[in-house]
């Protein structure tokens, strides 16, 4: 699994290309108190 920011969207392109597909339900905010912080998760199946 791997986790990028929601607005970086050339790095979201790069995961899918390589074959990684998005995990919504592990999508996070590892500092709760600040909002715009949001990664979204992708996970790569071997």
């Amino acid at each position: 699994m791997l986790s990028t920011q929601r607005m970086t969207h050339s790095a979201h392109r790069i995961h899918e290309r390589l074959g990684f597909a998005r995990a919504p339900g592990r999508d996070r905010n590892p500092v709760p108190h600040l909002d715009d912080i949001d990664l979204l998760a992708y996970t790569l199946t071997i």
